[in-house]
């Protein structure tokens, strides 16, 4: 399988948006923008929040578990290590985007 990075990505869907706009009148360019707008959105989506994840993948409840900023959770982070062991870590959590 083809690897890409996000960058790549985000150029080709761009590239198909592009294409399709120049042949709206294709049911196919149509659908192939939609699907590349959202997956646009998606990867240049910012996140909404950050939370603490334990190290068997569950979320971490505590009293400053979530932060708009990740680096504020650094001292709940070693708390959830020293409780549920080594491999706690800070994850972006995202927001969809609103469907009109």
């Amino acid at each position: 399988m083809e690897k890409f990075t996000k960058e790549q990505l985000i150029e080709r869907a761009k590239s198909v948006i592009h294409l399709a706009a120049r042949h709206p009148e294709s049911h196919t360019a149509r659908l192939d923008a939609a699907i590349n707008e959202t997956a646009l959105a998606a990867l240049t989506a910012k996140p909404f929040m950050y939370v603490i994840e334990d190290c068997d993948g569950m979320a971490y409840f505590a009293e400053h578990c979530v932060s708009s900023n990740p680096a504020h959770l650094s001292d709940e982070l070693q708390t959830a290590d020293d409780e549920s062991g080594e491999g706690a870590k800070v994850i972006p959590l995202y927001r969809l985007p609103e469907v009109d």
